[in-house]
This record gives structure tokens, C-alpha cells and sequence, in this order.
């Protein structure tokens, strides 16, 4: 998955950062990981929809190298497009 920043000038966050920090929350333990991105955007300045993928991008990561489950995510599970 390639995570581009439209809506910002800067590029988006080297993704071993965010992995980093995203371990750090969960660690912690305090908020539900699913409901991570308005952290992601906080932290690295990005706008929802790269802050989802970003999140997304980890919890495939998670999933890839932990028997955490076999589904894949994307931000369309969650957050399907109108086809209307």
C-alpha cells in the first residue's frame, strides 16, 4: 500500500514511525486500536484519509506477522464509498 498525502505539503510519515508510536498506544492500552487515526493525525499532521491507511497499513502488518487473524483491512471495510 502506498500512503500519499494529498491535503498536506509535507510527505507522509516514514511508516516505522508510526509503527512505533501505534505500538506505544497499544501498550498502554488506553483506547481501542481500531479508533487510532484521529491519533495517527494528531501526532504526524496528516488528514483522516492517510491517517486510516497508515493504521490500516499497521494492522496488516500486525496480522502478516501475528496469529492475530486472516483478514486483511482496508479503509473500505470500515469506511465503505457511496456507490450510489
Amino acid at each position: 500500500m502506498v500512503v500519499e498525502n494529498n491535503n498536506n505539503d509535507r510527505p507522509p510519515p516514514p511508516f516505522a514511525a508510526v509503527v512505533r508510536y501505534l505500538e506505544e498506544l497499544r501498550a498502554d492500552g488506553s483506547i481501542n486500536m481500531f479508533a487510532a487515526h484521529p491519533y495517527i493525525m494528531r501526532e504526524f499532521h496528516v488528514d483522516h484519509i492517510v491517517a486510516r491507511q497508515l493504521l490500516f497499513q499497521w494492522i496488516n502488518t500486525l496480522r502478516a506477522t501475528r496469529p492475530i487473524g486472516p483478514h486483511q483491512f482496508s479503509p473500505d471495510d470500515m469506511f465503505p464509498a457511496d456507490d450510489k
